[in-house]
Protein backbone atom coordinates (compact mmCIF):
# COMPACT_ATOMS: atom_id res chain seq x y z
CA UNK A 1 0.00 0.00 0.00
CA UNK A 2 3.04 2.33 -0.06
CA UNK A 3 1.92 3.78 -3.39
CA UNK A 4 -1.36 4.97 -1.81
CA UNK A 5 -1.97 7.92 0.54
CA UNK A 6 -5.13 7.88 2.62
CA UNK A 7 -7.18 11.00 3.48
CA UNK A 8 -10.74 11.94 4.50
CA UNK A 9 -13.07 14.58 3.11
CA UNK A 10 -16.67 15.32 4.13
CA UNK A 11 -16.82 12.12 6.13
CA UNK A 12 -15.66 9.98 3.21
CA UNK A 13 -12.38 8.09 2.91
CA UNK A 14 -10.15 8.22 -0.16
CA UNK A 15 -6.79 6.99 -1.44
CA UNK A 16 -4.52 8.89 -3.83
CA UNK A 17 -2.54 6.62 -6.13
CA UNK A 18 0.95 8.13 -6.23
CA UNK A 19 1.88 6.85 -9.69
CA UNK A 20 -1.06 8.44 -11.53
CA UNK A 21 -2.66 10.85 -9.09
CA UNK A 22 -5.89 8.89 -9.37
CA UNK A 23 -8.28 9.36 -6.43
CA UNK A 24 -9.99 6.16 -5.32
CA UNK A 25 -12.88 6.02 -2.87
CA UNK A 26 -12.17 3.81 0.16
CA UNK A 27 -14.64 1.55 1.94
CA UNK A 28 -14.81 1.22 5.72
CA UNK A 29 -15.12 -2.12 7.48
CA UNK A 30 -15.45 -2.84 11.19
CA UNK A 31 -13.89 -6.11 12.28
CA UNK A 32 -13.21 -7.65 15.71
CA UNK A 33 -9.85 -6.87 17.30
CA UNK A 34 -7.22 -9.44 16.36
CA UNK A 35 -8.88 -10.33 13.06
CA UNK A 36 -6.75 -11.00 9.99
CA UNK A 37 -7.47 -8.46 7.26
CA UNK A 38 -6.24 -8.87 3.68
CA UNK A 39 -6.10 -5.53 1.87
CA UNK A 40 -5.71 -5.53 -1.91
CA UNK A 41 -4.91 -2.58 -4.14
CA UNK A 42 -7.01 -2.00 -7.27
CA UNK A 43 -4.25 -3.53 -9.42
CA UNK A 44 -4.12 -6.59 -7.19
CA UNK A 45 -7.88 -6.97 -7.40
CA UNK A 46 -7.75 -6.64 -11.18
CA UNK A 47 -4.96 -9.23 -11.44
CA UNK A 48 -6.96 -11.57 -9.23
CA UNK A 49 -10.06 -11.18 -11.40
CA UNK A 50 -8.00 -11.98 -14.49
CA UNK A 51 -6.50 -15.01 -12.79
CA UNK A 52 -9.83 -16.55 -11.83
CA UNK A 53 -11.35 -15.87 -15.26
CA UNK A 54 -8.37 -16.78 -17.47
CA UNK A 55 -6.83 -19.69 -15.55
CA UNK A 56 -8.76 -22.94 -16.09
CA UNK A 57 -9.82 -24.66 -12.91
CA UNK A 58 -8.94 -28.34 -12.54
CA UNK A 59 -12.63 -29.25 -12.95
CA UNK A 60 -12.73 -27.28 -16.22
CA UNK A 61 -9.93 -29.37 -17.70
CA UNK A 62 -10.63 -32.97 -16.66
CA UNK A 63 -8.43 -35.81 -17.82
CA UNK A 64 -7.93 -39.54 -17.58
CA UNK A 65 -4.83 -41.71 -18.00
CA UNK A 66 -3.87 -44.12 -20.76
CA UNK A 67 -1.16 -46.71 -20.25
CA UNK A 68 1.66 -46.16 -22.74
CA UNK A 69 2.89 -49.72 -22.32
CA UNK A 70 -0.38 -51.30 -23.47
CA UNK A 71 -0.15 -51.98 -27.17
CA UNK A 72 -2.91 -51.18 -29.68
CA UNK A 73 -1.32 -53.37 -32.35
CA UNK A 74 -4.25 -55.78 -32.59
CA UNK A 75 -6.89 -53.19 -33.44
CA UNK A 76 -7.37 -50.77 -36.31
CA UNK A 77 -6.26 -47.11 -36.10
CA UNK A 78 -9.91 -46.01 -36.28
CA UNK A 79 -10.78 -48.17 -33.28
CA UNK A 80 -7.84 -46.74 -31.33
CA UNK A 81 -9.21 -43.23 -31.87
CA UNK A 82 -12.72 -44.26 -30.81
CA UNK A 83 -11.37 -45.87 -27.65
CA UNK A 84 -9.41 -42.75 -26.73
CA UNK A 85 -12.51 -40.63 -27.35
CA UNK A 86 -14.97 -42.85 -25.47
CA UNK A 87 -12.85 -42.84 -22.34
CA UNK A 88 -13.28 -39.07 -22.06
CA UNK A 89 -16.84 -39.89 -20.86
CA UNK A 90 -15.65 -42.02 -17.97
CA UNK A 91 -17.04 -41.37 -14.49
CA UNK A 92 -14.53 -41.04 -11.66
CA UNK A 93 -16.76 -42.73 -9.06
CA UNK A 94 -18.39 -45.72 -10.77
CA UNK A 95 -15.89 -46.19 -13.63
CA UNK A 96 -18.65 -46.36 -16.26
CA UNK A 97 -18.92 -44.35 -19.44
CA UNK A 98 -21.56 -41.65 -18.90
CA UNK A 99 -23.81 -39.66 -21.24
CA UNK A 100 -24.49 -37.15 -18.47
CA UNK A 101 -23.58 -36.94 -14.79
CA UNK A 102 -26.52 -39.22 -13.97
CA UNK A 103 -27.10 -41.23 -17.15
CA UNK A 104 -24.87 -44.18 -17.97
CA UNK A 105 -23.86 -44.78 -21.57
CA UNK A 106 -25.02 -48.11 -23.04
CA UNK A 107 -24.19 -50.02 -26.19
CA UNK A 108 -27.30 -48.65 -27.91
CA UNK A 109 -25.95 -45.10 -27.44
CA UNK A 110 -22.69 -45.78 -29.28
CA UNK A 111 -23.85 -45.09 -32.87
CA UNK A 112 -24.82 -41.54 -31.89
CA UNK A 113 -21.84 -40.94 -29.60
CA UNK A 114 -19.28 -42.28 -32.09
CA UNK A 115 -21.13 -40.93 -35.15
CA UNK A 116 -21.02 -44.30 -36.91
CA UNK A 117 -23.55 -46.91 -38.03
CA UNK A 118 -24.81 -49.81 -35.92
CA UNK A 119 -22.88 -52.27 -38.08
CA UNK A 120 -19.66 -50.30 -37.53
CA UNK A 121 -20.37 -50.27 -33.79
CA UNK A 122 -20.65 -54.06 -33.84
CA UNK A 123 -17.35 -54.35 -35.68
CA UNK A 124 -15.73 -51.91 -33.24
CA UNK A 125 -16.92 -53.83 -30.17
CA UNK A 126 -15.72 -57.09 -31.68
CA UNK A 127 -12.22 -55.58 -31.83
CA UNK A 128 -12.07 -54.01 -28.37
CA UNK A 129 -14.14 -56.24 -26.04
CA UNK A 130 -12.99 -57.49 -23.55
CA UNK A 131 -9.35 -56.39 -23.85
CA UNK A 132 -10.11 -52.66 -23.77
CA UNK A 133 -13.80 -52.35 -22.86
CA UNK A 134 -16.06 -54.47 -20.68
CA UNK A 135 -19.82 -54.76 -21.26
CA UNK A 136 -22.07 -55.30 -18.23
CA UNK A 137 -25.30 -57.31 -18.27
CA UNK A 138 -27.31 -54.07 -18.47
CA UNK A 139 -25.22 -53.08 -21.53
CA UNK A 140 -23.41 -50.31 -19.69
CA UNK A 141 -19.71 -49.94 -20.54
CA UNK A 142 -16.61 -49.97 -18.31
CA UNK A 143 -13.09 -49.38 -19.67
CA UNK A 144 -10.34 -51.82 -18.71
CA UNK A 145 -8.36 -50.30 -15.83
CA UNK A 146 -5.15 -51.88 -17.09
CA UNK A 147 -5.32 -49.63 -20.14
CA UNK A 148 -7.42 -46.62 -19.12
CA UNK A 149 -7.73 -45.14 -15.66
CA UNK A 150 -9.28 -42.13 -13.96
CA UNK A 151 -7.88 -41.23 -10.52
CA UNK A 152 -4.52 -41.02 -8.76
CA UNK A 153 -1.89 -43.19 -10.36
CA UNK A 154 1.87 -43.62 -10.81
CA UNK A 155 2.46 -41.66 -14.03
CA UNK A 156 5.76 -43.18 -15.15
CA UNK A 157 4.07 -45.27 -17.83
CA UNK A 158 0.80 -43.33 -18.11
CA UNK A 159 -0.16 -40.22 -20.05
CA UNK A 160 -2.98 -37.78 -19.41
CA UNK A 161 -5.68 -37.46 -22.07
CA UNK A 162 -7.64 -34.23 -21.72
CA UNK A 163 -11.37 -34.79 -22.05
CA UNK A 164 -12.27 -31.37 -23.44
CA UNK A 165 -9.50 -31.51 -26.02
CA UNK A 166 -10.21 -35.02 -27.31
CA UNK A 167 -13.96 -34.40 -27.46
CA UNK A 168 -13.52 -31.20 -29.45
CA UNK A 169 -11.02 -32.92 -31.74
CA UNK A 170 -13.21 -35.96 -32.37
CA UNK A 171 -16.39 -34.00 -33.01
CA UNK A 172 -14.62 -31.70 -35.47
CA UNK A 173 -12.98 -34.37 -37.58
CA UNK A 174 -14.15 -37.86 -36.62
CA UNK A 175 -15.69 -38.80 -39.94
CA UNK A 176 -12.79 -37.75 -42.16
CA UNK A 177 -9.67 -38.21 -40.05
CA UNK A 178 -10.51 -40.90 -37.49
CA UNK A 179 -7.99 -43.29 -39.05
CA UNK A 180 -5.18 -40.71 -39.25
CA UNK A 181 -5.75 -39.81 -35.60
CA UNK A 182 -5.43 -43.47 -34.71
CA UNK A 183 -1.99 -43.77 -36.29
CA UNK A 184 -0.68 -41.11 -33.90
CA UNK A 185 -2.45 -42.56 -30.86
CA UNK A 186 -0.98 -45.97 -31.70
CA UNK A 187 2.48 -44.44 -31.25
CA UNK A 188 1.88 -43.50 -27.59
CA UNK A 189 4.95 -45.40 -26.30
CA UNK A 190 7.16 -43.07 -28.36
CA UNK A 191 5.77 -39.71 -27.18
CA UNK A 192 8.28 -37.86 -25.02
CA UNK A 193 6.67 -37.23 -21.64
CA UNK A 194 7.97 -33.63 -21.41
CA UNK A 195 8.15 -32.36 -24.99
CA UNK A 196 5.49 -34.49 -26.75
CA UNK A 197 7.78 -35.19 -29.70
CA UNK A 198 7.78 -38.71 -31.14
CA UNK A 199 11.17 -40.17 -30.30
CA UNK A 200 13.14 -43.25 -29.27
CA UNK A 201 13.97 -42.04 -25.73
CA UNK A 202 10.64 -40.72 -24.38
CA UNK A 203 11.98 -40.29 -20.82
CA UNK A 204 14.78 -37.91 -21.92
CA UNK A 205 14.49 -34.39 -20.43
CA UNK A 206 17.36 -32.70 -22.29
CA UNK A 207 15.92 -31.48 -25.62
CA UNK A 208 19.37 -31.72 -27.23
CA UNK A 209 19.62 -35.41 -26.39
CA UNK A 210 16.23 -36.48 -27.74
CA UNK A 211 16.50 -38.96 -30.63
CA UNK A 212 13.56 -37.87 -32.73
CA UNK A 213 11.62 -40.39 -34.81
CA UNK A 214 11.51 -39.49 -38.50
CA UNK A 215 8.24 -39.55 -40.38
CA UNK A 216 9.30 -42.62 -42.34
CA UNK A 217 10.25 -44.47 -39.14
CA UNK A 218 6.88 -43.45 -37.74
CA UNK A 219 5.22 -45.08 -40.74
CA UNK A 220 7.09 -48.31 -40.00
CA UNK A 221 6.08 -48.07 -36.34
CA UNK A 222 2.34 -47.91 -37.12
CA UNK A 223 2.40 -50.25 -40.16
CA UNK A 224 1.80 -47.49 -42.70
CA UNK A 225 3.49 -47.82 -46.09
CA UNK A 226 6.50 -45.50 -45.85
CA UNK A 227 6.42 -44.93 -49.61
CA UNK A 228 3.27 -42.89 -49.03
CA UNK A 229 4.53 -40.88 -46.05
CA UNK A 230 3.73 -37.58 -47.77
CA UNK A 231 0.09 -38.58 -47.94
CA UNK A 232 0.08 -39.25 -44.20
CA UNK A 233 1.77 -35.91 -43.54
CA UNK A 234 -0.90 -34.13 -45.55
CA UNK A 235 -3.69 -35.87 -43.64
CA UNK A 236 -2.17 -35.11 -40.24
CA UNK A 237 -1.60 -31.45 -41.18
CA UNK A 238 -5.29 -31.08 -42.00
CA UNK A 239 -6.46 -32.20 -38.55
CA UNK A 240 -7.46 -28.93 -36.88
CA UNK A 241 -9.78 -28.27 -33.96
CA UNK A 242 -11.08 -25.24 -32.07
CA UNK A 243 -9.81 -24.68 -28.53
CA UNK A 244 -10.19 -21.54 -26.36
CA UNK A 245 -11.03 -19.34 -29.37
CA UNK A 246 -8.03 -20.56 -31.40
CA UNK A 247 -7.70 -23.04 -34.24
CA UNK A 248 -5.01 -25.56 -33.34
CA UNK A 249 -3.41 -28.48 -35.14
CA UNK A 250 -3.56 -31.96 -33.64
CA UNK A 251 0.10 -32.43 -34.56
CA UNK A 252 2.93 -30.17 -35.55
CA UNK A 253 4.97 -31.53 -38.47
CA UNK A 254 8.53 -30.14 -38.44
CA UNK A 255 11.14 -30.33 -41.21
CA UNK A 256 14.23 -28.49 -42.39
CA UNK A 257 12.65 -27.62 -45.73
CA UNK A 258 14.94 -30.05 -47.57
CA UNK A 259 14.70 -33.64 -46.32
CA UNK A 260 10.98 -34.14 -45.79
CA UNK A 261 11.48 -37.83 -45.01
CA UNK A 262 13.63 -36.77 -42.04
CA UNK A 263 10.92 -34.57 -40.52
CA UNK A 264 9.35 -35.36 -37.15
CA UNK A 265 6.00 -35.07 -35.36
CA UNK A 266 5.02 -33.25 -32.15
CA UNK A 267 1.62 -34.00 -30.59
CA UNK A 268 -0.58 -31.20 -29.25
CA UNK A 269 -0.48 -31.25 -25.42
CA UNK A 270 -4.10 -30.00 -25.34
CA UNK A 271 -5.00 -33.55 -26.29
CA UNK A 272 -2.47 -35.79 -24.61
CA UNK A 273 0.43 -34.99 -22.30
CA UNK A 274 2.44 -36.50 -19.44
CA UNK A 275 4.53 -33.51 -18.40
CA UNK A 276 3.83 -30.67 -16.01
CA UNK A 277 4.44 -27.58 -18.14
CA UNK A 278 2.73 -27.37 -21.52
CA UNK A 279 4.98 -24.49 -22.59
CA UNK A 280 7.91 -26.95 -22.65
CA UNK A 281 6.44 -28.41 -25.84
CA UNK A 282 7.01 -25.08 -27.64
CA UNK A 283 10.70 -26.03 -27.82
CA UNK A 284 9.76 -28.39 -30.65
CA UNK A 285 6.61 -27.01 -32.19
CA UNK A 286 3.74 -24.52 -32.29
CA UNK A 287 0.16 -25.65 -32.93
CA UNK A 288 -1.75 -22.38 -33.45
CA UNK A 289 -2.99 -22.16 -37.04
Amino acid sequence: MSNYTYYEENGEGYYIYAKTGEIIKADYFCVPEGSYVCIKTPEQLENYRKKITETPRRSDNPFYFVNKEKSFENISPSSVTRLIYLNSYRNFVNGCLMLTERTKMTVKDLPEVLQISKSNVSAFLKEVVPEYLLINEDKTIIPNNDVFYKGKINRKTWMRVYSRGIQKLYKYCAKKYVKSLGYVFAALPYINFKYNVLCYNPQETDPNEIRKMTITDFCDCVNYDRKHYKRLIAQINEIIFRFNDYNERFCCYVNDGINTDKSYIVVNPRIIYAGNTIDDVKVFGNFIV
